[in-house]
Formats: C-alpha cells, sequence, structure tokens
C-alpha cells in the first residue's frame, strides 16, 4: 500500500514494522538528481521529533547530499550531481554510517536514533530526478555487502 505525497512516496509503517525503535538498520537505494533543489528528500524514515528519523537529503549547493537528523544537518559528503550513485546509511546503534557507491563516506558516532514504531519511509519528496532500487534492512550492512 504506497500512496503519493507531493512530489514523492510514503511507504506506511507497516513496510518497515519490523525495524522498530533503537534497532539496527540500514536504507540503500540509488539515486540521480536531474536538476538540483536544495531541500529535496532521497529518503526520510522517521519524524520531525527530536532523534526519531534520520535521512538523506540534497543540500544548500549542487553536489553536496545530506545526513538529516530532525531539525539538523550533521554531515554532508560532495557527489557528482548529474550521476547515478549508491547510497546506504547504515546505523549500528549509536553510529550511522554512509556509504556513496562502495566507500565509506562519513560516520556519526554518536546519532542514538529512535525511530518509535509507526514510522513511514518518505522518497523522493522535492526531489527533480529518480530513485531506483530501494532496500531496507533489520540490519546494519558492512562495506563489503555495500559494494
Amino acid at each position: 500500500n504506497v500512496s503519493k505525497t507531493t512530489g514523492g512516496l510514503v511507504l506506511p509503517y507497516g513496510v518497515t514494522k519490523r525495524i522498530l525503535a533503537a534497532a539496527a538498520r540500514s536504507v540503500c537505494l540509488w539515486a540521480r538528481a536531474d536538476a538540483w533543489t536544495a531541500g529535496a528528500t532521497l529518503f526520510n524514515y522517521g519524524t520531525e521529533a527530536a532523534r526519531r528519523g534520520f535521512g538523506l537529503g540534497l543540500g544548500a549547493r549542487e553536489g553536496l547530499v545530506e545526513i538529516r537528523l530532525p531539525e539538523v544537518t550533521v554531515a554532508s559528503v560532495d557527489v557528482r550531481s548529474d550521476d547515478w550513485h549508491h547510497y546506504c546509511l547504515a546505523y549500528d546503534p549509536p553510529a550511522l554510517t554512509l556509504f556513496v557507491d562502495g566507500s565509506n563516506a562519513t560516520t556519526i558516532a554518536n546519532a542514538s536514533l529512535d525511530t518509535g514504531n509507526t514510522s513511514s519511509l518518505v522518497l523522493g519528496e522535492g526531489l527533480t530526478g529518480a530513485l531506483d532500487e530501494l532496500y531496507v534492512y533489520a540490519a546494519t550492512l558492512e562495506a563489503g555487502p555495500v559494494e
């Protein structure tokens, strides 16, 4: 059951109901930005409440992809904006690691997330481009499987 939102898709919490609260998880996808729209979302998982969500989005300047926690951007990496890239955001409590094209791009040592038990997964909100091959794992992926 997938519903359309303004410029994106929402996968209801039933899709990710096995991945609750502070459990380990990984969200991986391929993405391409055809036109850079600052603030666009590749994905967002959880809510806006403090430490209740995380996601990836496009930054203020072209080529900047940001790891987002509610109300704060905690890390960013540079990518070529007109190409497909593989992103995997892996949470191994309390660390959050972003892999880009199979390489560890950055790690946040103390993310301490708790997405609760009714969190939706929002894809592509505000994005002019494409998303492909979304995978959500109830485990933390390491560099080997991400490649």
